[in-house]
């Protein structure tokens, strides 16, 4: 840990990170952008003098002051709005809008959905990004990355969550910089011709390529999704089911191209150099070729946000490895870190952005740690154990975000990706093995069979370890503050030397008190805590009347499916408390000194006078709202 806090670019990720964060939620720049180069000006003429003139405690804290600035400039200015040609500001009913599509999203039910970038409107040409929602046609061929569009919409804010602790598609999207949507049908729109292909494009269609020949091998239907899925990216395409085995398997990241994918593809690389008796360590071609490769690797799965951040995470191991600089994987993670936000701020929102970081991150602190406690013999059992260390070291970096954002781990985890991981090597291998040979036109015949058996398989056992996982998940909920305290202890325990000090156990002490103090004000907290809430469920009523730490839920739901509703798990899980369910509901109900009258189709006639009343009405009862009023004598 000594090592780590000497380390400079660590101070400059942590100050960038805290810019970030504080004009996201701050808004401390509320200016033009003129004016903010003028300032990131001058701290970088002050740099240069203090520099000059050898004031290293000057230098160090304007440097890091720099820092924060630059972050803050750097989210400033990746915000469309802040931008005087921002599309809105045009806006005029029934103006023409020129749309290109930038990137193809999952469809639901009833419409295909993608991000499409406003190019002109009104004649006037304007930036921002929209999200477009086509209503589902029968025989209508869904859009492509650079289709060019024609229309006259109606732009809305995206809608706000309905329920408590439902998930945010709106903070989602706004942290893409996307506010706006629109809502359309196909006989509503112009279709124009592409003029020109985006980089984006050119990847789709590289894309769309690479995978007319996976399917000229005649792969199956699943192994087909899956190969696309941790190949090309493509997971958006997958089934409902395999999405749900494998997230509670806790192997959901296999699925999306990650550092274990490009790992992968890396150490072929440099294999594959050997061979040909060129790799040696800095060699100019070795790391223009390998570099190349993945960036190319990167450009035909879409550039996606994992994809982006391995790769530069890898470029930056292979630029450690070129100049022989020491500790090159704490380099590489640092550095592509600082980099990736610097151009990309709006990532350090991203949930996979922050799991991935912190993965590395366990791997590259606590792994040694734990490879040290045993020193098997035999290159097998080294494996294992190896493989066991880094499974269990990213378990423990993980686990309380993973409680942070999803309220669950499966402990399972540990266990399956010590099976998956030495498997997803064998079939990443294959898969390319099986692309080249189809791309020379040669009938990959056994090598196809091999390959169907080998994700069939891969398949069925994560599909047993799903069907076994209630009994191996951890449930629970952590706020912001214990998360954070979390990681401080686990930056104590296992970011310094295992050698046991007085002030190392005074740290860890103040942590751990200071997390129990937490919890207490956070129970005592909940167990005051009253509230009565309606739940948002489409043509149906769910009444929740909280006090303390238990709620009782009032619904017309079927009563085999209520408690399995994510909305009311969400917010028992994430308030801790006892949920009991019933399908009565009193006509008229006191509350926190307020009474409220229940209205529906059966009851519209309030016989009783009450004064103040508040009334909430169910079933979209057909009522005269003056007549119930004057009723109620409200």
């Amino acid at each position: 840990m000594k090592n780590l806090l000497g380390f400079v670019p660590l101070y400059t990720v942590v100050c960038l990170i805290l810019g970030l964060l504080l004009q996201y939620y701050c808004k401390i720049w509320r200016y033009g952008i003129v004016e903010l180069f003028g300032i990131i000006a001058s701290l970088l003429l002050l740099l240069f003098i203090l520099h000059t003139s050898q004031k290293r405690l000057a230098f160090g804290v304007t440097y890091l002051i720099s820092i924060i600035a630059l972050g803050i400039s750097s989210l400033f200015l990746k915000n469309p709005q802040n931008y005087p040609n921002y599309f809105i500001k045009y806006m005029e009913k029934n103006g023409v809008v020129y749309l290109r599509i930038q990137k193809v999203l999952r469809s639901t039910d009833y419409y295909d959905k993608y991000l499409a970038k406003v190019e002109r409107l009104n004649g006037s040409m304007v930036s921002g990004t929209v999200l477009l929602n086509i209503q589902k046609e029968t025989n209508t061929l869904p859009l492509q990355t650079d289709n060019r569009l024609q229309l006259i919409p109606t732009f809305t804010r995206l809608p706000k969550t309905l329920n408590p602790y439902q998930f945010s598609y709106k903070d989602y999207l706004s942290k893409q910089g996307v506010y706006y949507q629109i809502h359309t049908k196909t006989n509503k729109y112009r279709m124009l011709p592409t003029v020109s292909k985006s980089l984006f494009g050119l990847a789709e269609t590289i894309r769309n390529w690479v995978k007319e020949r996976l399917h000229s091998a005649h792969l199956s239907a699943d192994v087909l999704q899956i190969t696309n899925a941790f190949l090309l990216g493509e997971k958006q395409f997958l089934s409902k089911d395999i999405r749900n085995s494998y997230r509670k398997a806790g192997v959901i990241h296999i699925l999306a191209i990650s550092g274990l994918h490009v790992g992968i593809i890396f150490l072929l690389l440099q294999r594959i150099l050997s061979l040909f008796g060129i790799r040696k360590r800095g060699s100019t071609v070795t790391f223009v070729f390998t570099v190349g490769f993945l960036w190319f690797f990167a450009l035909i799965t879409g550039l996606s946000a994992s994809v982006v951040r391995a790769v530069t995470m890898f470029t930056f191991i292979a630029i450690g490895e070129k100049i022989n600089r020491q500790r090159v994987p704490l380099y590489a993670i640092l550095n592509s870190m600082f980099f990736i936000l610097l151009f990309h701020p709006y990532f350090i929102f991203d949930i996979g952005f922050q799991l991935s970081y912190i993965v590395v991150f366990a791997i590259v602190l606590i792994q040694p740690k734990l490879v040290e406690l045993w020193k098997p013999k035999g290159k097998i059992t080294q494996f294992y154990w190896k493989t066991f260390t880094v499974t269990l070291a990213a378990q423990i970096g993980i686990t309380p975000i993973s409680l942070y954002y999803f309220q669950e781990t499966s402990l399972w985890s540990i266990f399956t990706n010590m099976v998956v991981v030495p498997w997803i090597g064998i079939l990443v291998y294959t898969a390319i093995l099986l692309l080249v040979i189809t791309i020379l036109k040669i009938t990959p015949g056994f090598l196809t069979e091999v390959y169907n058996f080998l994700i069939s398989a891969m398949n069925s056992f994560i599909a047993w370890i799903a069907s076994i996982q209630n009994n191996g998940n951890l449930v629970m909920s952590l706020n912001i503050e214990a998360l954070l305290l979390w990681y401080l202890l686990l930056i104590i325990l296992f970011g310094t030397s295992f050698k046991t000090s007085f002030r190392r156990l005074v740290a860890i002490s103040v942590v751990i008190i200071t997390l129990q103090t937490c919890y207490i004000l956070d129970k005592i907290n909940r167990e005051n805590k009253k509230e009565l809430i309606l739940f948002h469920k489409n043509k149906l009523s769910v009444i929740g009347i909280r006090n303390g730490n238990k709620i009782q839920i009032h619904h017309n739901m079927d009563t085999s499916i209520v408690a399995k509703e994510k909305f009311l798990s969400s917010y028992r899980i994430h308030e801790n408390i006892t949920m009991n369910y019933t399908t009565k509901l009193p006509r008229l109900y006191a509350f926190d000194n307020k009474t409220f009258i229940w209205l529906d189709k059966k009851d519209v006639n309030p016989n009783k006078k009450v004064k103040n009343a508040i009334i909430i009405l169910r079933n979209s009862p057909k009522i005269n709202l003056e007549r119930i009023l004057l009723a109620t004598n409200l």
